[in-house]
């Protein structure tokens, strides 16, 4: 009986392993763009990057395949969109509920950066036989590329405005 138990325990196992789910890595649609600050609210053009992170619940999102650049220059060449295609995540069963965020970045200067909201995936594509066609991801909001300061700006502003009080106190 033992025996039996461990058999089907290595089953189960081997078989989550090999489970693939798969995701469609496309922003092209009404409400998903994304802008940069610097450059006025403009799309953000093709030299910046974006990468999926996802996981089971919003506490466990790691990096999803590698990032991609977005698709043009110009609104009328897809600036602020991503076209990646199906992205396959392994040991991740198809059918199952994901959660999922972008990160975007320009790369040339990595101060600046944003994400959007985190959005549950009802069900992976890649389930059944024949396997599911791949999950869409439906519900993501647009969002801005912004300065992110960092932390010795924050903590010299602050210690300047401390000092402008303390001397303003003296006199």
């Amino acid at each position: 009986m033992k025996k039996l138990a461990i058999i089907a325990a290595c089953l189960l196992t081997s078989a989550l392993s090999y489970g693939q789910g798969t995701l469609d890595f496309d922003t092209y649609t009404p409400g998903a763009l994304v802008t940069v600050a610097s450059l006025g609210g403009a799309p953000a053009p093709s030299q910046y990057v974006a990468q999926l992170y996802g996981g089971l619940s919003a506490d466990s999102l790691a990096p999803i395949g590698s990032p991609v650049n977005f698709l043009g220059d110009t609104p009328e060449l897809g600036a602020g969109y991503i076209m990646a295609g199906t992205i396959t995540l392994e040991n991740q069963p198809g059918g199952v509920a994901y959660m999922v965020q972008m990160h975007a970045w320009n790369p040339a200067d990595m101060n600046e950066q944003g994400m959007s909201d985190v959005i549950t995936i009802a069900s992976l594509g890649g389930a059944g036989d024949p396997p599911a066609t791949p999950a869409g991801l439906a519900g993501l909001q647009g969002f801005v590329i912004a300065a992110v300061p960092e932390p010795s700006t924050i903590a010299l502003g602050l210690l300047g405005g401390a000092s402008l009080l303390l001397f303003r106190r003296r006199k």
